[in-house]
């Protein structure tokens, strides 16, 4: 099924419409990356004629293309911009990691630690109680390399099959359910704008490869004029990498806290997550 305006439209308005249901009647705030996720939600503040604030991370030093696309445009559309300093030191980075394990769930993942850790700088440091966010955007659509092969090489059906397009209401332990739990301990609404059932319902009535060629295909789509009128929009990057957090992450490796001098971050991880559960089971006796 190829998508047509008429497509675009219609998300358009349903997008909207779940935004405006949802939201306070006071000012809010919206997770900028940058990406063509949060900048729909951008664009769908402006539309509702919303008062709100944008919040952005970035690491000391380093200007990311986040930090870019976000400053343009909350510049050109005149939004102030909130700017959260992530550190780039070691033990920063190993305390913040472990003040962050009562929230990640049952299984440690990467992408699941690089993440969350600047949520929860976010969430510490934020001015409003209800911050939206698009974390449920991407698996809607998803762009990893082994969902693209399989996609060319056995179809839909195998990707379908295989659980990459299960809605996220059968996921308890997804990166987006997780961190509104871990917002609700701040007493903050991380709002999911892309996790609701219409939504869900609207991009999973398309194939996957309608909606990533060309990429993110209903949304760029719905906004076209925007984005036209800001040039364009970014190309798709993994925010970890683009932010240059995964790059800091990989120093624990050459740390003393890689105590088993482990190759993968991602043991590192593990290690943090087992020691954090031996001091929490250690203060119940």
């Amino acid at each position: 099924m190829k998508i047509t305006k008429e497509h675009a439209r219609e998300f358009r308005d349903i997008f909207t419409n779940n935004i405006k249901k949802s939201l306070p009647k006071k000012p809010v705030g919206l997770a900028m990356s940058g990406g063509i996720d949060s900048v729909s939600i951008f664009f769908a503040l402006l539309d509702l004629g919303v008062d709100f604030e944008c919040y952005t991370f970035y690491q000391k030093g380093y200007e990311s293309g986040d930090l870019k696309e976000s400053l343009r445009y909350c510049k050109h559309y005149g939004v102030k911009i909130n700017l959260i300093e992530l550190s780039s030191d070691v033990s920063c980075i190993y305390k913040e990691i472990s003040e962050l394990m009562p929230f990640i769930g049952k299984k440690v993942g990467k992408i699941k630690i690089e993440t969350m850790r600047p949520l929860k700088i976010l969430f510490e440091k934020c001015n409003h109680d209800f911050i939206l966010n698009g974390l449920s955007a991407d698996p809607y659509q998803p762009y990893r390399r082994n969902i693209s092969l399989v996609l060319k090489n056995f179809g839909e059906s195998e990707v379908i099959k295989r659980g990459f397009r299960l809605s996220l209401q059968e996921k308890p332990d997804s990166m987006n359910l997780l961190s509104k739990k871990m917002g609700e301990s701040f007493g903050i609404n991380f709002f999911d704008a892309y996790c609701h059932k219409d939504i869900e319902k609207y991009f999973l009535k398309f194939p996957l490869k309608s909606l990533l060629s060309p990429h993110k295909n209903l949304v760029t789509l719905a906004y076209k004029t925007e984005f036209d009128k800001m040039g364009g929009f970014r190309k798709h990057e993994s925010f970890q990498i683009n932010s240059k957090i995964n790059e800091f992450h990989q120093k624990l490796l050459n740390s003393k806290y890689n105590k088993r001098n482990s190759k993968a971050v991602i043991a590192i991880y593990n290690d943090i997550k087992k020691e954090s559960e031996k001091n929490n089971q250690s203060k119940l006796f």
